[in-house]
């Protein structure tokens, strides 16, 4: 659900003509251990949506865990310093596109933060309260959106 990049389209065809692509073992970490993280949250909180409950607050560690991995593993990727990059045997093939990099950013890192706020909301000053089916069902549509976005990049280095 992040708002498209003034850019987007063109950053997109930009992918697709000049053939810019993610390597395949990287490509893998990110779509695996992302879409993995994705599938947790969603679990959790559809768990609660069938059972017509709000989600007590101490499961919401579970969700902040798969937020965190996911950020993890995207601030890990992104690294444009060779010598710092955390997968010394990929290097030389696994620095992102700036194209694909802006677009990783800004989608994964929004939805992932306004997953966080949702909860963040839930914690109150004295006591945490439940997390309420509108906020699970928002932060489901979240990961729709990460999804989505995964989806339309895997299109876009495909063609």
């Amino acid at each position: 659900m992040a708002i498209l990049l003034p850019n987007e389209t063109e950053l997109c065809e930009k992918i697709k003509s000049e053939k810019i692509t993610v390597a395949s073992r990287i490509w893998d970490i990110i779509y695996n251990q992302v879409i993995g993280d994705i599938n947790i949250i969603r679990l959790i909180c559809h768990y609660f949506l069938i059972k017509g409950q709000s989600m007590p607050f101490s499961y919401t560690e579970r969700i902040l865990f798969c937020t965190s991995d996911i950020g993890n593993i995207i601030n890990k990727i992104r690294l444009v310093i060779k010598e710092k990059f955390p997968f010394p045997v990929l290097s030389d093939t696994a620095l992102l596109h700036p194209a694909i990099e802006e677009m990783f950013t800004h989608h994964i890192a929004n939805d992932v933060y306004m997953i966080n706020l949702i909860i963040e909301d839930c914690d109150g000053i004295d006591e945490p309260k439940p997390v309420s089916s509108n906020a699970l069902r928002e932060i489901v549509s979240y990961t729709d959106s990460i999804k989505a976005f995964l989806h339309k990049i895997k299109e876009a280095i495909a063609a």
